[in-house]
């Protein structure tokens, strides 16, 4: 069992709102992407850790705002860990 992962935290499509976007978004998603690569490369863990709010919010889940951005998408062996807010 590897040693090392790479754990992507709370990277989620409504993070990106121009209204009120991440700082460097565009760098960060490209930096993360890079990661990633790098990652899958030397067959290294992927774990997404994706936030849940709760009804009405912004990353309610199965909105597409709680979606993992599309730039660093899982793939389907990749773990995915839930986790909430109240």
């Amino acid at each position: 069992m590897p040693q090392t992962a790479l754990v992507i935290i709370d990277v989620q499509t409504a993070m990106f709102n121009p209204a009120a976007p991440v700082h460097n978004a565009s760098h960060l998603l490209r930096t993360l992407h890079t990661l990633i690569q790098q990652a899958r490369t030397h067959n290294l863990p992927l774990i997404y850790i994706q936030h849940n709010h709760p009804t009405g919010r912004r990353l309610e889940p199965g909105t597409l705002g709680w979606e993992i951005h599309t730039a660093i998408a899982p793939q389907p062996h990749d773990l995915i860990i839930q986790k909430h807010w109240q």
